[in-house]
Order: structure tokens, then sequence, then C-alpha cells
């Protein structure tokens, strides 16, 4: 209620933001459903047939607010998605993980910069076809992302049946078990897994332990008295 909550406020005074997080949040349940290659595929389309729209008639102030609120939305799941769809053709350690934030961080740093000289040399107009030049090369880079991705051992050894709707096919390593339910364990990466209830003493040793504390009880006892 109070994620529903937030969203309806944010909607109320910044409509990119309320979209965003509303998106966010239904991202959750439909990421349990659908697989991330489908949920990017819908997301990058979304922007680029928003962005289109809003490059088109972009005198009318209805239609810039409404494709600004549906860029939200569709934007809203992609960086989660990406990283999840990643994550089924490779092992994402620490070291790719540095890599996209840094990338990201990098491509948050110069977007601004870019977008603010177009805007200053060729207006505001720019800005629009900008996003949409940006959004349509998404394409072609999402296209590679998944040709590239599906001819990995990780991705074939756990290859779905549907580009749509995830299956309940999983992958068990060899001595590994697990309590979360099959259908909900897909591809992502694991730990080597380790007993979580080593055997710390061995009954010789546990034998030793006791007569070493009654030894001192005794000897404490003798003290005091």
């Amino acid at each position: 209620m109070v994620t529903l909550f937030t969203c309806v406020c944010l909607f109320l005074f910044d409509g990119l933001q309320g979209l965003f997080a509303s998106g966010r949040m239904i991202a959750v349940p439909l990421a349990a459903r659908l697989t991330a290659a489908f949920m990017l595929l819908v997301n990058v389309i979304g922007c680029s047939v928003a962005l289109l729209i809003t490059l088109i008639f972009r005198w009318s102030h209805v239609v810039i607010y409404m494709g600004t609120c549906s860029v939200g939305l569709f934007v809203s799941s992609m960086s989660p998605t990406v990283m999840s769809m990643c994550e089924q053709y490779i092992d994402i350690n620490h070291s790719i993980t540095t890599c996209l934030v840094v990338v990201a961080a990098l491509g948050e740093a110069l977007c601004p910069i870019i977008v603010g000289n177009l805007v200053v040399s060729l207006g505001p107009t720019s800005f629009l076809a900008f996003c949409l030049t940006f959004s349509l090369v998404s394409i072609l880079v999402y296209w590679a992302l998944l040709m590239a991705g599906r001819q990995t051992p990780k991705y074939k050894a756990s290859k779905s049946d549907s580009f749509m709707w995830l299956s309940s096919k999983h992958i068990i390593l060899e001595g590994e078990s697990t309590l979360i339910r099959p259908s909900s364990v897909k591809y992502y990466s694991r730990m080597e897994e380790s007993d979580s209830n080593p055997d710390l003493t061995s009954g010789d040793d546990f034998r030793l332990q006791s007569n070493v504390i009654r030894d001192v009880r005794t000897l404490t006892a003798q003290d005091g008295s």
C-alpha cells in the first residue's frame, strides 16, 4: 500500500517519475512469468514508439506529457532486465558487475553533455531526436546481445522452450541442494555451496573438553574453600 501510494503521489506531481515507479512495481510479478529477453524487447520497442509519436506531434502538450509518461513506464525495468538477461548467458561476478556500473555511470555523465550541446546548436527538438536515435540503436544492440548470448554454453544448458514465457527447466549442480521451489530457480549464478552445520568437535574432543571443564570447576571450588 505504501508503494502504491508513493506511485500515485509521484504521478500527480511528476508523470515521468510516477510511471517510472509504477513500472518497477508492475515488473516484479511480470519477471516471475515472462523471460528477460521478451520484457527487454517490449521495453525497447515501447520507448521507441513513444519517442517517435512525441517527436511527430511535438507541438501538442498532451502528446508530450503522455509520451514522457510512456517513456518512464518502459524505461523503469530496463536496467534490471538487462542484468537478468545477461545472467542467462554468463555468470555475473564482481569484475563484470564493476564494468557494467562504470559504463552506466559514464553514459549518465556523457549523455547530458551531448544533449546540452545539441539543444544549444539545433534547438529543443534535437533532444527528442537524440533519444529516438539512441533507442533505435539499442534495438540493434539488443539483437546482437541476443544472437551472441544464444551461443553460450550456459544458455544452451538452460535453454527455454518459449521466448515469452518462463519454463520450469532449471539447473541443479552436482551436490547442490536448495529449499527454493524448482520452478523459481532459472538461470541465476550460484555460489559454491558449503555445509552450513559442520561437525565442529568429534566425540573424543568433546569428552576431553568436558573433563577439562570439570577439573577447572573442581580446582575453583577447592580454592574457594
